[in-house]
């Protein structure tokens, strides 16, 4: 996790934002989720609750992974702004955090091929 979101998550924040202001605005949703698809990841957003948005921001600075797993297939788009590209990943070009969306048939493609390979 970026160092960013732990320090947020230390300073307890998420606890004082009213859940009429937890989703942002549609154009910085476009901006941080990188879609090509808007009107799909508004609809998405608009549909989720708040009290579930808050849950979900809390885990995710919350999220401490201690376990190693030697044969992982990790898929990174260069472009995600919400979870940055740290370390090796299978990188999608101008993949978003929206990437399943947008990039779908490449991504879909990389799992084939790596399943592929194993039989």
């Amino acid at each position: 996790m970026p160092r960013r979101y732990l320090a947020i998550g230390k300073t307890r924040i998420l606890n004082l934002i009213p859940n009429q202001f937890i989703k942002p605005p549609k154009f910085i949703q476009s901006f941080l989720f990188g879609t090509e698809n808007k009107k799909l990841l508004n609809a998405i957003i608009e549909d989720t609750s708040p009290e579930f948005i808050r849950w979900a921001l809390q885990k995710l600075i919350e999220w401490n992974n201690d376990t190693s797993f030697k044969e992982i297939l990790r898929i990174h788009g260069t472009k995600d702004k919400l979870i940055p590209l740290k370390g090796e990943a299978t990188q999608i070009k101008d993949g978003g955090h929206f990437m399943v969306v947008d990039k779908a048939i490449e991504i879909s493609a990389i799992i084939n091929q790596e399943i592929e390979s194993l039989e």
